[in-house]
């Protein structure tokens, strides 16, 4: 069989260049460091590897996982603690906020929270003369004076005649007659 000159594909894998050889022990140095600076990025700089290196290890061991971990908390409650330090050496609250912030996020976290709720309310068509006598029913002079348009005409007005619109509501069924 003639060769068509067409070559398997290439994982990426297969592609890569060897990158840099990585130092050995560089776990110890990246969780010591990790530890100091609270950061997975300048923790790797500092042990001399990638911080992809350092995440495939991650992922690839859980025990390095788990120890990235205790190292991460172990930074976040040292500042904790420094900033609850300084709030009360210098008479700042706002150091005693972040620490509360972090222990109790459910009390005295300011985010807000919105929640959408979207809800059919349309009546059926026999019973929309009932829901509008009752709500209208219950509406006082003053909320129809603040619905009227601002050139809306009484009863018994006509277009034209130069009388301006009543704050008084109309009165021509007493389902919609508001209370006095």
């Amino acid at each position: 069989m003639a060769s068509t000159g067409a070559t398997a594909p290439v994982s990426n894998r297969q592609r890569r260049k060897p990158g840099p050889e990585t130092p050995p022990n560089w776990q110890d140095t990246y969780l010591v460091e990790y530890r100091k600076c609270g950061g997975a990025w300048l923790a790797a700089e500092r042990a001399g590897i990638s911080p992809r290196t350092a995440q495939r290890e991650r992922e690839r061991n859980p025990a390095f996982n788990e120890a990235c971990e205790i190292a991460k908390e172990t930074k976040l409650d040292a500042l904790e603690d420094k900033l609850e330090t300084l709030a009360d050496r210098t008479g700042n609250p706002l150091g005693i906020f972040g620490r509360l912030k972090a222990g109790r996020p459910e009390t005295w976290d300011e985010r807000q929270r919105i929640l959408n709720i979207n809800v059919d309310l349309t009546p059926p068509p026999d019973q929309v003369q009932a829901v509008l006598s009752t709500l209208l029913g219950r509406v006082t002079p003053a909320t129809y004076a603040f619905l009227a348009p601002p050139n809306a005409l009484t009863v018994g007005q006509e277009a034209g005649s130069g009388i301006h619109a009543s704050s008084t509501p109309p009165q021509e069924s007493p389902a919609v007659t508001p209370p006095q």
